[in-house]
């Protein structure tokens, strides 16, 4: 049992941070929610768990997209998906639920406009 100490105060702690940056982020302090859920994130890969390892990937998204981040926000989004894709092999109704908010969450940065145009024809 002394094996699962670890996993469960990182649990505690990841939940912790998670808490901070949703707060933060609706008090408006978008750069301290970007800091609280990136901590969270680092403290949330030592569980191994994907459904918090998905939660916190979710919880960098939204303070990337608060703080105008947009193109780091969809690629965190995608290497995101691509990370917890093998879990999906086995899913859990838990998992599924973080895979689609990590989804919403992505979805929701607006279109980045790209830097090639094509010629214009007068």
């Amino acid at each position: 049992m002394l094996l699962n100490v670890p996993a469960a105060v990182a649990e505690g702690r990841h939940g912790q941070v998670l808490l901070a940056a949703v707060q933060l982020t609706k008090l408006g302090e978008a750069e301290l929610a970007w800091i609280s859920a990136e901590r969270g994130l680092s403290a949330a890969r030592e569980t191994g768990d994907p459904v918090i390892i998905g939660s916190l990937f979710r919880s960098v998204t939204h303070a990337l997209l608060s703080t105008g981040r947009f193109v780091e926000a969809v690629r965190l989004t995608e290497n995101a998906a691509g990370y917890l894709e093998p879990a999906l092999r086995r899913p859990t109704p838990e998992l599924l639920s973080v895979y689609g908010t990590l989804f919403l969450a992505g979805s929701v940065a607006p279109p980045v406009p790209t830097t090639s145009h094509p010629p214009s024809r007068s």
